[in-house]
């Protein structure tokens, strides 16, 4: 997306997903936002607003009140423009960027990544390298054969936007084994060949969907981007 945004709009961006996923009481989001903003980025699908009652001891009490929260959209927009600066005196950027490193310490800490493998200089990727689609009908034998069957995956079969739902990829391979799709699906997300994704808005997620999603530190990815 080439869209720039406003340093207060990003900041937003930032304080929703540095608060994990779900939906967030506008008055609890601090800075106050504007409506201006965020109707901006409403505008662009990158947040998303409703009117609901809060629930209290499972009922709905008071007036309706503004929740927000990150949409797909607004995800993929930070991945992709994580050094986009902000420039804005707020007293609550230290707040946000806090929490954003308290989330990274988690993250190195389940996964045990070394600090230095996050800030230190980057060690040289060879190409991955990509032989020729297998013939019709071959199960995925590795990584690279999967991205191979991946790329020329039909696309009456892919999602708006060429997007391949893994309940798709899983039924196109009935005999490949659930554990070696996601151990090759996380290995080729890891050198850069795709990106796996989850579905934000619930009312596209199919039962099907929630069956064949691949659980990251237990979150669903229900489908994938090629790059």
């Amino acid at each position: 997306m080439d869209q720039n945004l406003k340093s207060v709009e990003l900041l937003l961006l930032w304080d929703l997903l540095s608060r994990g996923e779900g939906e967030f009481l506008l008055k609890l989001v601090s800075p106050r936002y504007s409506k201006q903003n965020r109707d901006s980025l409403k505008r662009l699908g990158l947040i998303a607003e409703s009117q609901e009652k809060e629930v209290r001891d499972g009922k709905s009490a008071g007036r309706p009140k503004t929740w927000v929260k990150l949409t797909d959209k607004g995800w993929r927009y930070l991945e992709e423009n994580m050094s986009a600066p902000i420039e804005t005196r707020s007293p609550a950027v230290g707040a946000i960027m806090g929490r954003v490193l308290a989330l990274l310490s988690q993250y190195m800490l389940q996964e045990r990544v070394p600090i230095s493998r996050v800030f230190g200089p980057p060690p040289p990727v060879p190409p991955f390298p990509v032989p020729p689609p297998p013939p019709d009908g071959d199960e995925p034998k590795d990584a690279r054969t999967l991205l191979s069957l991946a790329r020329a995956f039909p696309l009456e079969k892919r999602m708006d936007g060429g997007g391949i739902r893994l309940a798709t990829l899983r039924q196109a391979y009935p005999r490949l084994a659930r554990a070696s799709l996601d151990h090759w699906l996380l290995e080729l997300q890891s050198q850069g060949a795709l990106v796996l994704y989850r579905f934000d808005d619930p009312t596209l997620v199919t039962p099907a969907d929630e069956d064949a999603a691949l659980r990251v530190n237990s979150n669903p990815r229900h489908y994938l981007a090629l790059k």
